[in-house]
């Protein structure tokens, strides 16, 4: 599995020259935005628990595939690798124990985020430096939402169950045992449409906490001359876009996370961003 991507958008926001109501609204909007993106982060780890968290083939189900496949195409069709893959499950136990530590951590990450701004001093001094650095953790955060969105998106992740049920279905074809064929059709087209949803789910929090987050981008470059009304129209922006978003068609959001992403490859700035790791960002040099 391709490396889950990380989310830390630990930033430190001292601000000057401004009323506390002006950096309490925009630490209103950092929590917006992280809120909204660990309900992303949330769903992407549904889809993939469906996908890996397996239910072990039985010996009887290993030996119906391995020797149906050697029967059709030969000795060479199951290997000695394949074999034991079938058998053990230490690898996928492996896997599945990757990817929880993966999303724990992520989650953890975001749980200090909190502890950071309730910690906040909100009248206290912030340097040019630290406002620069906060945006550029929240320009990778926005980085790594839509790469991985769009990579899902392109490579969807049907579980292990779909594709044996796909194998069990072509079997009854071949045996003309017809009636169990359509009675097993209609259960993978309710799996498909299940994982369906469960990925468009992810898209619309991804489209959501994208949008959010790039305002918010937007308002740290640009915090000196933004006014308070200012900020809190992104707070009721953000309210907006939850309430319509279900009626906007999937594809629409599909076609603007890959619009995000043409312009991550192509803009200079947000190229410099995704060169960085978070961890140089988080340290703020």
């Amino acid at each position: 599995m391709k490396k889950v991507f990380v989310l830390s958008v630990i930033v430190i926001f001292i601000f000057t020259g401004c009323s506390e109501e002006k950096a309490q609204g925009v630490l209103t909007v950092v929590k917006s935005f992280e809120a909204k993106s660990l309900q992303a982060i949330s769903a992407y780890e549904t889809l993939f628990k469906d996908s890996v968290y397996l239910e072990k083939k039985s010996n009887d189900e290993i030996f119906d595939l391995t020797s149906a496949a050697i029967k059709k195409y030969g000795k060479e069709a199951v290997t000695f690798e394949r074999l034991i893959q079938e058998l053990s499950s230490r690898e996928q136990n492996q896997l599945n124990q990757k990817i929880k530590e993966e999303f724990d951590e992520i989650k953890t990450l975001y749980k200090k985020i909190g502890n950071t701004y309730d910690s906040l001093s909100l009248g206290n001094l912030a340097s040019a430096k630290y406002l620069s650095c906060s945006r550029d953790i929240v320009a990778k955060a926005i980085i790594q939402l839509v790469n991985f969105s769009v990579f899902l998106n392109e490579n969807p992740l049907y579980g292990d169950k779909l594709k044996k049920d796909v194998a069990s279905y072509k079997n009854l074809i071949v045996k003309e045992e017809n009636s169990k064929a359509k009675l097993l059709l209609q259960d993978i087209a309710n799996e498909v449409i299940t994982y369906d949803e469960k990925h468009e789910n992810a898209l619309k929090l991804t489209f959501i906490a994208v949008e959010e987050g790039e305002k918010l981008h937007s308002l740290l470059g640009t915090y000196k001359d933004v006014s308070l009304e200012d900020i809190l129209s992104i707070t009721q922006s953000g309210f907006d876009l939850v309430s319509t978003v279900e009626g906007i068609d999937i594809s629409k959001i599909s076609e603007k996370l890959l619009v995000f992403k043409k312009q991550f490859s192509e803009d200079e700035y947000w190229k410099r961003v995704s060169n960085i790791s978070i961890f140089e960002l988080e340290e703020c040099k």
